[in-house]
């Protein structure tokens, strides 16, 4: 299939996708409106539990408290883990045959029919049912796209982005960690 023409079929079924009654993806974005204009956070304590009341001071304290949550707190050096590792009898693979090949396209495609239909899109906006629709088309991408990554032994920033979406669970609602 043409570059151009693929382009507008897909841009068509991402409209479609979008907007069509039922799925999961309208659902998802009707929750998110919902959660937005009912459970808007006015007012959250912050790390000394003084009261904040601003939205920049609110965010703020969100970016931090998340930032604290997701970065890795090493309190242990290499060698405490190696040996607390060895202590486990954990069957070792040869070094050489770890990531030994390269990813191929059927690989891709196998991991794209097992993805969860009912999971909502990512920061991309597809969603597993549109990656499944057009399997043959990015799987080829898609396998470009891991080797390189495998052969540069890191991710790409946009890969390490998310969405958090917060959801009061119980307990004082001006607590961050309540959420």
């Amino acid at each position: 299939m043409e570059n151009s023409l693929w382009a507008q079929e897909l841009s068509v079924f991402k409209e479609k996708w979008l907007f069509r009654e039922g799925t999961s993806s309208k659902e998802f974005l009707h929750l998110e409106d919902l959660c937005l204009s009912k459970k808007e956070i006015s007012k959250l304590y912050d790390a000394d539990g003084i009261v904040l009341s601003t939205t920049d001071q609110i965010l703020l304290r969100m970016k931090i408290f998340y930032e604290n949550l997701y970065t890795p707190h090493m309190d242990k050096t290499q060698e405490e883990i190696a040996e607390f590792l060895d202590t486990l009898h954990l069957p070792k693979v040869e070094e050489n045959l770890i990531f030994a090949d390269k990813i191929m396209e059927a690989e891709v495609l196998d991991a794209i029919q097992k993805l969860n239909i009912d999971k909502s899109p990512g920061p991309d906006g597809f969603t597993p049912d549109f990656y499944r629709k057009f399997a043959l088309f990015v799987a080829c991408i898609l396998s470009e796209v891991f080797n390189e990554i495998k052969s540069k032994g890191s991710l790409p920033y946009a890969f390490v982005q998310a969405i958090i979406v917060l959801f009061y669970k119980k307990g004082d609602a001006l607590d961050l960690s309540n959420y």
